[in-house]
């Protein structure tokens, strides 16, 4: 039988499944049904990080691609207030502008407004892997939840496309942001 790689002196019992290497019982280490080489199985380990780092940074990125989504959904419910507010601005009179921003189009237009922000800041919380980014995900996507729970009568005039995303997506932003926890910095 061959001479162990790491310790000439003593005769291999096996080889790395890995390298192929020979070596001794002390040097292998069994994984499965098989039996590794330290520095093979330190190779696999950092391997098997890499891959799913790599995983993580993929359901990261399509939780910021459905908060993003999430807060066009909010931009969209408030489309022909918007509209209404470019229409004005286009005219150039402020006049016009005023009449049109009056107090309950500023009660629907600010809100919405802080909820796109807050979504897109999200969204590159996630992207950069931030923690803050799990607590904002889940304090915000559950308010969202209880508020379209709550409002479910209010949903008539609606499109139901917008009302879907605006519950689908904080559901699955919740789910991706809990199952990404411990992998998310400071």
């Amino acid at each position: 039988m061959a001479r162990c790689t790491a310790h000439p002196d003593r005769e291999a019992v096996a080889k790395c499944r890995r390298c192929g290497r020979p070596f001794c019982e002390a040097d292998l280490e069994e994984a499965g049904e098989f039996k590794y080489c330290f520095e093979c199985l330190k190779d696999i380990s950092h391997e098997a990080r890499a891959f799913w780092k790599g995983k993580f940074t993929l359901h990261l990125v399509a939780c910021a691609i459905i908060s993003a989504l999430v807060g066009l959904a909010f931009f969209f419910s408030r489309l022909a207030q918007y509209v209404g507010l470019a229409d004005a601005i286009k005219g150039g009179s402020l006049d016009a502008i005023k009449a049109f921003l009056t107090p309950a189009m500023l009660a629907v237009l600010g809100p919405t407004s802080f909820m796109v922000a807050i979504y897109y800041v999200l969204a590159v919380g996630l992207i950069e892997s931030k923690r803050w980014a799990f607590g904002l995900a889940l304090l915000l996507n559950i308010a969202v939840l209880a508020w379209r729970v709550l409002t479910f009568s209010a949903w008539g005039g609606e499109d139901l496309r917008v009302v879907a995303a605006m519950v689908v997506g904080p559901i699955l932003i919740i789910l991706i942001a809990a199952s990404e926890r411990r992998s998310l910095s400071a």
